[in-house]
């Protein structure tokens, strides 16, 4: 049997978890099975390393077309041409503005490809987080656009119900398969991690934005503070860094507060960590509460949609506490520094937890999904 021809699609692979799923899925799926071709409108992406050499990367118009509305759409055109040109059995785009744009660019090319999108991001839900106009256009485009594919691959239950509230129809063609949450065999060199042993630390990671609740983490520290010694680490980048920073001025802690930026690496800090939280008002799965596990740092999440609620059962391989309620948070890393055999508990669980959510496993549904669409 010859093997199965992928093209796959993404803007860029920049830092998001979204990206790094699809450079570790690109890595993980079976190169004699599939013949995989990568689409990018923007070079030098932050996770491009991950992809292996065997894999052909086409760059859109050079790697240079710019964000936004309008690269989206000066996209189409040269898409179009490559997917004609490629001709593959299946095409697959991830996040949905890219998958408004492959499906222009698919039917631009009058492709017979199979047409497949992931969906990583419930978009009612960042909608009634904070409206905005393109995410607003995005969801009169779905319930259009999205019962045309052949397949759709949501990253969590929560996700698929979402879509399924905006369009009906889409409960036929949607599966769940979950993210890649943890890949060893990718992770780049280990990164030596100077840290305070006297101070509990305490960890977050993710893009510096409102919707990731980075605030009530150093509200929840202040109060922490006022009976344990704590350092709060936050990595990644993003415009909420100086809101941040002030926040943390104003309760007398900036000095506790590193900001340390994008890494690479983040489980090399998870590892060194004491506790891992994930404090989001929303997300489609939550990537870095299963790559804590895998650190075998006990976690603290949100009960947010969607995703901790299905990675993590209460009390057994995490804790789960109240959206957007900086004093429920801060008992329960209270209850942690208190608590060494509870922590111990929690690492233990999350970290056979963990196991569920490897490119191995991940992989192999994403395989069947792909084999069964051209049957």
């Amino acid at each position: 049997m010859s093997r199965i021809s992928i093209g796959f699609y993404c803007p860029n692979l920049g830092s998001g978890g979204a990206e790094m799923h699809l450079a570790r899925l690109i890595g993980h799926l079976d190169a004699q099975t599939f013949k995989i071709t990568l689409f990018l409108s923007r070079s030098n992406g932050q996770y491009e390393w991950l992809i292996p050499k065997h894999v052909h990367v086409v760059y859109l118009s050079n790697g240079k077309i710019k964000k936004g509305i309008l690269g989206l759409l000066q996209t189409i055109s040269p898409l179009a041409a490559e997917i004609k040109k490629l001709s593959p059995h299946i095409f697959f785009s991830i996040m949905d503005h890219a998958n408004v744009v492959s499906y222009f660019a698919h039917r631009r090319a009058k492709s017979k490809s199979r047409l497949a999108f992931g969906i990583q991001t419930p978009i009612l839900q960042g909608l009634k987080f904070q409206w905005n106009p393109f995410n607003k256009l995005i969801s009169l485009l779905i319930p259009k656009i999205y019962p045309r594919a052949d397949l759709i691959v949501a990253l969590s239950k929560g996700v698929r119900q979402d879509l399924i509230s905006l369009e009906r129809r889409l409960g036929m063609n949607t599966i769940v398969i979950n993210n890649i949450g943890i890949d060893p065999q990718q992770n780049p060199k280990t990164e030596p991690i100077l840290k305070n042993p006297e101070k509990t630390v305490l960890m977050v990671c993710g893009r510096l934005i409102r919707l990731k609740g980075f605030d009530l983490v150093i509200q929840a520290m202040a109060l922490v503070q006022e009976k344990y010694d704590c350092e709060l680490w936050i990595l990644g980048e993003g415009p909420e860094e100086e809101n941040l920073r002030d926040l943390a001025d104003r309760l007398t802690i900036l000095d506790d507060v590193k900001f340390m930026g994008f890494k690479d690496s983040p489980m090399d800090f998870m590892k060194a960590a004491d506790i891992f939280i994930l404090s989001s008002y929303y997300e489609g799965f939550g990537n870095v509460i299963v790559e804590a596990m895998a650190a075998g740092t006990p976690v603290i999440a949100t009960d947010c949609p969607y995703g901790p609620g299905e990675i993590i059962s209460d009390g057994v391989d995490g804790i789960i506490v109240p959206v957007g309620d900086h004093r429920s948070m801060a008992k329960a890393i209270a209850q942690l520094i208190e608590n060494r055999s509870l922590r111990n508990e929690l690492s233990a669980n999350g970290l056979k937890r963990s196991g569920h959510f490897t490119g191995e496993v991940i992989s192999s549904h994403y395989k069947d999904a792909f084999v069964s669409l051209i049957k």
